[in-house]
């Protein structure tokens, strides 16, 4: 504590010795000057202003972490008996200090239908950055890649009237009887995500909401297609109808995109834990706005 004029505390002070005492009470303290004299403007000799004001600096030590939120303050200056001098109200704020943070999550879908990859489960890894410790309504931002499970799409198609069909393996024709057809498309997708700004909110420190926009961007997409033809050969042995099953690849396609099909997703989530700083566990619902697919991913994140 720092005053104007020095004074020394009043419980080692002698009688009528200049001195200050302290006063405290649950939100407010009272500094009493006693005895001391401040010189008038007035007053013959006085050339200096500052001269004839006083005042009283202090720090506050906190029993416990302060929440993040707005001070206000605001003194009354008593002199002698006379009514009170109230100054004005001051409002002191916390800088902002920023907290990074880690996701792992993974991700399940409502469907099953494998013609669209987003119906596959997933898996996450990425950042998110917001104000440190934040309560009530703050914004966050986040990065990270997600993996989708490898695809399979099988398919058979059977022949209603099998038929004589000659392939030629080699230099060699050999005839079969054609039984059906096996499609298998096989789709492996890397995409990179990014949630430029989501809104949130803590409703206490182990409960929080938000909402926001995600894009999704394919910077990996294989997707490989395979025609297997089902046969039947009939060979001769001794004299002897021998009749042989065959699985035959007949046809293999794969192609590899980078860096499309940039998607766009809503969502809104729920976090349990330590919400403000510290680990959670959050569930978030997705709606993709293009396939109109929708999806729930549940994730551990880790504010530091």
């Amino acid at each position: 504590m720092n005053t104007k004029p020095k004074l020394i505390s009043c419980d080692s002070a002698y009688t009528n010795q200049s001195c200050i005492s302290l006063n405290k009470s649950t939100d407010s303290v009272h500094f009493v000057f006693n005895n001391i004299y401040l010189p008038g403007k007035q007053q013959k000799g006085v050339n200096n202003a500052d001269s004839t004001m006083g005042f009283v600096e202090y720090k506050i030590k906190f029993n416990k972490k302060p929440k993040k939120l707005p001070i206000a303050s605001g003194a009354a200056i008593v002199f002698d008996k006379n009514p009170p001098i109230y100054t004005n109200r001051a409002v002191g704020r916390f800088k902002m200090g920023l907290s990074p943070g880690i996701i792992l999550g993974y991700g399940f879908p409502f469907k099953t239908d494998n013609s669209n990859y987003l119906n596959n489960r997933n898996l996450v890894f990425g950042l998110s950055l917001a104000p440190y410790a934040p309560h009530k309504l703050y914004w966050q931002v986040e990065a990270y890649m997600g993996k989708f499970k490898e695809s399979k799409n099988f398919e058979t198609i059977n022949e209603v009237k099998q038929r004589d069909t000659v392939i030629v393996q080699g230099n060699t024709e050999k005839r079969y009887i054609l039984n059906g057809k096996n499609y298998l498309t096989v789709q492996n997708v890397l995409t990179i995500n990014a949630v430029p700004v989501q809104l949130r909110y803590n409703i206490n420190k182990f409960i929080g909401i938000g909402v926001g926009t995600l894009f999704s961007l394919d910077v990996y997409n294989n997707t490989k297609k395979t025609r297997t033809l089902n046969l039947t050969s009939n060979n001769f042995v001794n004299g002897v109808l021998n009749k042989t099953d065959v699985a035959l690849e007949d046809k293999s396609k794969e192609e590899n995109l980078k860096y499309t099909n940039l998607k766009t997703q809503l969502f809104t989530d729920l976090q349990i834990g330590l919400v403000r700083v510290g680990p959670s566990i959050g569930f978030r619902y997705m709606y993709d706005t293009s396939t109109n697919n929708n999806r729930m991913a549940t994730y551990i994140t880790w504010k530091f």
